[in-house]
């Protein structure tokens, strides 16, 4: 069963056990329309939010309003926050690598239009721009450490995320290197356990 995004705020409401007052200051927190300056605090509601959106099966507009909310506010984020459990039996990983790497997207696709949209008299803002690039890539790095160690993570996802990022988001690689060398090692240990097959036969079947 769907919800809808008003179903799913009463709903959360109801839980929190919030007074009428409460419940509308609430209510106005989670109105995504409005360009608003989160703190980190902010940030880490917000994730709760999409676990619980995500529980309740909210709709899928629901859903992509809050992941582009965060993935407006990305280098704000930790790493605690970016391990969203996956909660759909679709998924073999623990943890929800394509939400992830949907925010990710949002986050890029934000990055890139203020980029384009610079004009001469904002060049103040390009370092402040480039720090917030480097923060997730910092995390997304930190993210692909963490979920190299999942057994079901297929190369291709992981890859995909690996790559997502552009050159200038990482300063050094070492994080990277360091989730890949996990990963490698895991997924040659899990095509070592395949018995009778080729070699070519075990990477197919990843």
């Amino acid at each position: 069963m769907i919800l809808r995004e008003s179903r799913v705020k009463a709903l959360i409401v109801a839980s929190l056990g919030l007074n009428p007052l409460q419940a509308g200051v609430f209510c106005d927190f989670l109105s995504l329309e409005e360009k608003t300056s989160w703190s980190s605090t902010a940030t880490r509601i917000l994730f709760g939010l999409l676990r619980t959106v995500n529980i309740l099966n909210a709709s899928e507009e629901c859903k992509a309003a809050l992941e582009k909310k965060i993935g407006s506010q990305l280098e704000q984020a930790t790493l605690e926050d970016l391990l969203i459990p996956s909660y759909s039996y679709l998924n073999e990983t623990l943890y929800d690598v394509e939400c992830v790497e949907r925010i990710l997207g949002y986050f890029l696709d934000g990055f890139e239009e203020r980029s384009a949209s610079r004009i001469e008299g904002e060049d103040e803002n390009s370092g402040v721009r480039s720090a917030a690039l480097m923060l997730v890539g910092k995390l997304i790095d930190g993210y692909l450490s963490e979920i190299a160690s999942d057994a079901n993570l297929k190369p291709k996802k992981f890859y995909k995320l690996a790559v997502a990022l552009p050159d200038h988001a990482r300063l050094f690689d070492d994080g990277l290197y360091r989730a890949i060398d996990v990963y490698l090692k895991l997924l040659a240990q899990s095509i070592r356990a395949i018995p009778n097959a080729s070699l070519s036969n075990k990477f197919r079947m990843r």
